[in-house]
């Protein structure tokens, strides 16, 4: 990543978001707010505890002790750098997860240790980042709740599977010859009408300069803002220039 991007890694992203930013936010995303307070406390419990005398897991010989904190810096390190290479996948913090564990237990007393695991054990449930508008805190509205990561992310799946049927009935009454441009939504709809033929071929992917010449006898639509920004990026072609409307308010789905 460094020979490659050199000090400009902070400032690339393939999809021109910022990096920091999404790094930041990807880990809130896997360890939730209380596990992200857990590894900072881990971080200053280590160097806390760094002259006591800790107990070994298994009553294990300080060699071996030594070898498997090497073998967890080492995987910490590797899944890191998978991680930066490739910043909008959050999976590749998954496996860090039970080396962090274990390398914790090596390094901090009994009680600290127990503490980060309640906080690690409770992040799931409580306390999160309630997004107002969007599914990115970024440009949108956000605030803390004490509902945690898996109860947040079930209401936003209900609220989009409850847009989503919305959006398709309100598509059902359009006539034939129109097209709703979707972007990165379009597998969404894909699946989601894929048994319903009367509406075959009415959202579509990304639609270039050439795609709308050739369906110049077609009503388009973009469906939301996002979609219309988006679209912009990946094909260089501006619908919103063309005139072409939004077809619903959401602002995210």
């Amino acid at each position: 990543v460094i020979n490659r991007y050199g000090p400009a890694f902070f400032n690339y992203y393939h999809q021109q978001y910022p990096s920091p930013y999404i790094m930041i936010y990807h880990i809130y995303k896997l360890f939730g707010v209380l596990g992200s307070v857990a590894i900072a406390l881990g971080i200053f419990f280590i160097y806390r505890d760094r002259n006591l005398k800790i107990s070994s897991p298994g009553n294990e010989n300080q060699n071996n002790l030594k070898a498997l904190s090497i073998t967890c810096v080492a995987a910490i390190f590797i899944y890191l750098l998978a991680y930066l290479y490739f910043p909008d996948q959050a999976g590749y913090l998954i496996p860090i997860i039970p080396f962090l564990l274990l390398l914790l237990q090596m390094k901090i007393t009994v009680r600290h240790y127990r503490i980060l695991l309640m906080l690690f054990l409770l992040s799931p449930f409580l306390v999160g980042i309630q997004k107002g508008s969007g599914i990115k805190l970024g440009p949108y509205e956000s605030h803390f709740t004490l509902k945690g990561p898996t109860l947040i992310n079930r209401e936003l799946r209900l609220d989009r599977k409850k847009k989503l049927t919305e959006i398709i009935v309100s598509a059902q009454n359009l006539n034939d010859a129109t097209k709703i441009v979707t972007a990165s939504y379009y597998p969404l709809f894909q699946y989601a009408t894929r048994l319903n033929p009367k509406l075959e071929g009415k959202f579509v992917g990304f639609m270039s300069r050439s795609d709308y010449n050739r369906d110049s006898l077609f009503t388009i639509y973009y469906l939301i803002d996002d979609v219309a920004e988006y679209n912009k990026t990946v094909t260089g072609f501006s619908l919103k220039n063309q005139g072409v409307k939004k077809f619903c308010d959401y602002k995210t789905l």
